[in-house]
């Protein structure tokens, strides 16, 4: 068993299937996207740090966006939560994801992470 299996594992039953799903999403976002556990959380990369899964204080997970501060928020389902950098969506149950905005801001952050990648070229 992977490390992040081993992650996913250890949560109850309802994080568990609302990481499972959201993991699947930000997956299939591209070819590019690949997960490793790195400070004890299931984080996803393409060319860096994208996002990565959380549980909250509240029973559900948040997945935060390394890069959120470079995201429109055109959605306006992003939280700055007072941080400067990193954005964040807050889940409680399967029922909150909003597959289509998730989709589009996994594609802008995937772009994001390109220009962050050229310019370190």
């Amino acid at each position: 068993m992977s490390p992040v299996e081993a992650y996913y594992q250890k949560l109850d039953p309802e994080r568990r299937q609302l990481a499972y799903i959201l993991r699947d999403i930000v997956l299939a976002a591209s070819p590019q996207v690949t997960e490793k556990l790195a400070w004890g959380l299931p984080f996803f990369y393409a060319h860096s740090y994208l996002c990565y899964l959380n549980p909250d204080k509240k029973g559900g997970l948040y997945l935060g966006f390394t890069r959120g501060n470079k995201l429109s928020n055109q959605q306006g389902i992003l939280e700055m939560k007072g941080r400067k950098q990193i954005a964040s969506i807050s889940y409680r149950s399967v029922e909150d994801i909003d597959v289509a905005p998730l989709e589009e801001i996994l594609q802008e952050a995937l772009l994001v992470d390109e220009e962050f990648y050229k310019k370190k070229k």
